[in-house]
């Protein structure tokens, strides 16, 4: 939890739920850092 993601070596954003190795990272996991 709060742990940034990344995808395709981009920085999407952070997680705000605890995600499982191979888990479902959708909008009700993870907060932007654009805004």
């Amino acid at each position: 939890n709060g742990d940034t993601i990344i995808k395709y070596d981009h920085d999407i954003g952070k997680a705000v739920a605890d995600i499982k190795k191979g888990g479902h990272v959708h909008v009700h996991n993870v907060k932007t850092k654009r805004w």
